[in-house]
């Protein structure tokens, strides 16, 4: 009797054009892993370190460092990871049970990571959009194959909906998006009264003028930065975060007199 040949295994390809969540490990183990590093002292840690003492496989740790490495909330070191600046004070407000104050501030973070710009891209096209949809349009952005994707796709959305930037209706049986940032806005009440600084990178010069308003040192880069020293700490905002308009004054009043010296320049 001829024996049936066992059918081939499929290959499926891993190489993602974007980075996805392991879909071994569910949300609670994940910050599992985040709360651990953070009661440790944030200090450098690796998968053997982590595993271990909370009762999590090894790989599937590696796991969640690469993802949250990819989209950059982890530091490395070799092979040791530590939680970035804003990324610890999320875990911070999650161990001290303040779910609010973390899910703002997951959201505001994943805001930046690719799919926060992916789902904003979404939201100027449709109000909603279908779990079945999401899921399939988010596979196809980052290149990923259905069959051995899947977990891991599934993961993504439930971040995503667990920061709130995505709002499940089962009545409408889809998502709706909750894009509205929540970072704190600027008011020169909250800064110390000092000097005004601009820097511009490209030409390495610092110039200094005695304005009564905060210290902001704004960089000319892809967009404009502003530095506020006060209070024994220094803070990086956007410019669109910023609503006092003194300091937007100041700021349009440095942009004109280089645009005049640009223009003088080129004359």
């Amino acid at each position: 009797m001829e024996q049936k040949k066992n059918p081939k295994k499929t290959k499926t390809s891993k190489n993602l054009s974007k980075p996805l969540p392991d879909g071994r490990v569910n949300l609670e183990k994940h910050f599992t892993v985040f709360k651990y590093m953070f009661t440790n002292g944030n200090k450098l840690l690796s998968a053997k370190e982590v595993g271990p003492n909370i009762k999590i496989n090894n790989t599937m740790v590696s796991g969640v460092f690469g993802f949250f490495y990819k989209i950059g909330l982890l530091n490395r070191e070799k092979n040791k990871y530590s939680l970035k600046k804003e990324f610890n004070e999320a875990i911070k407000s999650l161990v001290w049970d303040k779910k609010k104050d973390a899910k703002k501030l997951l959201k505001n973070i994943y805001l930046n990571c690719w799919f926060g710009s992916f789902i904003q891209e979404k939201a100027n096209r449709t109000p909603e959009i279908s779990k079945e949809n999401l899921m399939r349009d988010i596979g196809f952005e980052c290149g990923a194959e259905p069959l051995y994707h899947g977990k891991a796709i599934l993961r993504l959305v439930e971040f995503m909906e667990d920061a709130e930037l995505i709002i499940y209706s089962s009545e409408k049986k889809s998502y709706s998006f909750n894009l509205e940032n929540n970072s704190e806005k600027i008011q020169m009440s909250n800064v110390n009264r000092e000097t005004f600084e601009i820097f511009d990178e490209k030409e390495n010069t610092e110039t200094k003028n005695d304005y009564d308003v905060s210290n902001y040192n704004v960089t000319n880069q892809d967009y404009y930065k502003i530095t506020i020293s006060g209070f024994g700490k220094t803070d990086v905002y956007s410019i669109e975060e910023v609503e006092d308009i003194e300091i937007i004054k100041v700021v349009l009043k440095k942009l004109e007199r280089k645009l005049s010296q640009v223009e003088t320049t080129h004359e």
